[in-house]
């Protein structure tokens, strides 16, 4: 039994749908917070006529929110008007390979829709130590973000690091 995912723009009425999705994967992550920074990417547009920025969801043919991620359209100095994507969230461990597709599908429409000359994904560290509990067979099974994003045109070009001020 196969299933269709979908992804679109987040609508501002299902921000609050998305948000146990995204606090599992950032557990410190507030309400509070996760609201106003929605609230200036939420579209009630499609992508093509919407904002430089926003919220793309991945949602089953029942509605259900599989993963997520946002994007910001901006000039990088080597590569010109670049889609920036961030926040990547995929919930569906098992049928992990069609909602990164959907996403990765949704991400070049972005980009031409934008006129856009490169894409730029920061991938979170999806490590299993990092992730649910899930036996150690579905782990080793599971493809990894970056093989999927690599698999569909994507090279690898950049490190990024983060210090947290306290």
């Amino acid at each position: 039994m196969g299933s269709h995912f979908t992804a679109k723009s987040l609508p501002a009425d299902r921000v609050m749908q998305a948000y146990p999705l995204l606090q599992a994967s950032e557990p410190n992550l507030t309400l509070e917070r996760w609201q106003h920074f929605a609230a200036g990417r939420s579209e009630q547009s499609g992508p093509s006529d919407g904002p430089d920025r926003g919220i793309i969801a991945v949602e089953s043919e029942s509605g259900y929110l599989h993963g997520l991620f946002t994007f910001d359209i901006a000039e990088d100095l080597a590569l010109g008007r670049t889609l920036f994507i961030d926040n990547i969230v995929v919930a569906d461990l098992i049928r992990r390979r069609p909602v990164v597709e959907a996403m990765i599908d949704q991400i070049d429409t972005l980009a031409a829709a934008h006129n856009c000359q490169a894409q730029r994904i920061h991938l979170p560290d999806d490590s299993p130590s990092d992730g649910p509990e899930v036996s150690s067979a579905s782990i080793d099974d599971r493809p990894k973000l970056v093989d999927l994003f690599v698999s569909r045109g994507h090279e690898v070009t950049k490190l990024g690091l983060c210090k947290q001020r306290s």
